[in-house]
């Protein structure tokens, strides 16, 4: 496993920085909105939830690209946040006992 860092160079890196992240992001959208809509039964949670997971990938950026698969990773944070939505459902969902 090579760091991409030291292929590419750390100067190299920043400079693109915007660009590969904002690539990345065009290919993906479509893809991470149909997944979350399928999973989660409404297109404005899945936006919600899909726009959430790249400003987590954002921050995680320079992460994701030193990862094996950038692609994968960011599907993870994907995942993670429709199974966090759920799980915010369903504990509203959860009848409330008598008092």
């Amino acid at each position: 496993m090579t760091d991409r860092r030291a292929v590419l160079g750390t100067a190299c890196l920043e400079e693109h920085h915007p660009v590969v992240y904002d690539s990345f992001v065009l290919d993906k959208r479509d893809d991470f909105v149909a997944y979350a809509t399928f999973k989660l039964g409404s297109l404005d949670d899945a936006r919600e939830v899909v726009n959430e997971a790249f400003f987590k990938l954002y921050l995680r950026w320079d992460e994701a690209l030193a990862s094996e698969n950038t692609a994968a990773y960011g599907w993870k944070i994907l995942h993670d946040g429709v199974v966090d939505t759920l799980r915010k459902r369903d504990r509203r969902a959860l009848p409330r006992r008598p008092e």
